[in-house]
């Protein structure tokens, strides 16, 4: 099972956090919905750059402007937490030995 943590910031402090543990991966834009409806916080707007940053490095973030709504932090930062089950490699190419 995997779960992802949900770091809000402000001038570069970590002022809330959650972790949610999710039962598959395709929904995390749904899980960080919900949680921050709860965390009273506004959504994000997904972008191609944030699904892609997901898939390769298992962390995002979005800033003010990927909010449509005025924020009062800086940042979201998300991060994918595997159970250890699954192994990681990174894709590129370059590394394949």
């Amino acid at each position: 099972m995997a779960k992802i943590w949900i770091k809000v910031i402000r001038n570069h402090r970590i002022v809330g956090n959650e972790v949610v543990e999710l039962d598959d991966r395709d929904v995390i834009q749904a899980a960080l919905a919900e949680k921050l409806r709860e965390m009273d916080l506004p959504s994000p707007i997904w972008l191609q750059k944030h699904f892609g940053e997901m898939e390769r490095f298992y962390l995002t973030s979005f800033g003010a402007d990927d909010f449509i709504e005025p924020v009062r932090f800086d940042k979201i930062d998300i991060s994918l937490i595997d159970d250890g089950n699954e192994t990681r490699r990174n894709k590129d190419p370059r590394n394949e030995f």
